[in-house]
């Protein structure tokens, strides 16, 4: 189970892992307040807003890849399922695309997490004048796509960057 608060109020990792190579591999999870600041990332990177994310699925697509989600996620660590053309089915042919999207959950208000299951980004967008909420990209084991997604800024989420 994962922490209740997030450390020093910016991160948190699944089960307060200290393990170098688990860090590594599946990063930490952030709340937006994080993300907002524009401090994540590192110079010459910045995350994506929501029409990066939409460009990024109209570049999948046209590469001819008509499972965005299969084309997007790696080949381990995902749930099994039965579904023909869910995540969690045959991973061996995920990740046509090389972008190894692993499911590292989140962490919501309860402290609680879907690793294995989910995989959840934030975008550098909010939803108009919402204040509380902000938009994200999610996958999930039994899903064939990339959703759009709105939820509370205050829970846990992955970060994916990209090159300005």
């Amino acid at each position: 189970m994962m922490g209740r608060r997030f450390r020093g109020g910016g991160y948190c990792f699944y089960n307060n892992a200290t393990d170098p190579a688990e860090r590594k591999k599946w990063g930490a999870l952030y709340p937006w307040s994080i993300v907002a600041t524009g401090k994540l990332a590192p110079a010459g990177w910045h995350v994506p807003t929501d029409a990066e994310w939409s460009a990024l699925e109209s570049n999948v697509a046209a590469l001819g890849y008509n499972n965005t989600a299969k084309a997007l996620s790696a080949k381990t660590d995902w749930v099994a399922n039965t579904f023909d053309r869910a995540i969690g089915n045959d991973l061996s042919k995920n990740n046509t695309t090389g972008f190894s999207a692993l499911p590292a959950g989140c962490r919501n208000g309860n402290g609680d997490v879907e690793r294995y299951y989910r995989a959840f980004w934030w975008t550098a967008s909010e939803p108009g004048d919402d204040i509380k909420d902000a938009i994200l990209r999610t996958m999930h084991y039994i899903s064939d796509r990339l959703a759009r997604s709105i939820f509370m800024k205050v829970n846990g989420f992955s970060v994916r960057l990209v090159r300005d």
